[in-house]
């Protein structure tokens, strides 16, 4: 529910911007995004059907998602300022 939310949210707030490097920086961390998703449910089946205890996989989503979130936040800081 987690990376949902924040899927979300970032549905709300994606603009798409004319400068390269800002789109370059948005889609990198929306790539990432996405693979934390896919890392997440991998860690969820895994963690609780096949290892039955706790493993790095949801550590590495949550982190993933955090470098997702933080490549759009740098792409997408001081927008109005620029136009």
């Amino acid at each position: 529910m987690f990376s949902a939310l924040i899927h979300v949210a970032l549905g709300v707030y994606l603009q798409i911007l004319p400068k390269t490097w800002r789109n370059v920086l948005q889609m990198f961390g929306s790539m990432q995004l996405i693979l934390a998703s896919g890392l997440l449910i991998w860690g969820f089946v895994s963690e609780t059907y096949f290892l039955k205890t706790f493993s790095d996989l949801s550590r590495f989503g949550i982190s993933l998602l955090l470098a997702g979130i933080g490549f759009h936040l740098i792409g997408g800081f001081l927008v109005h300022h620029e136009r």
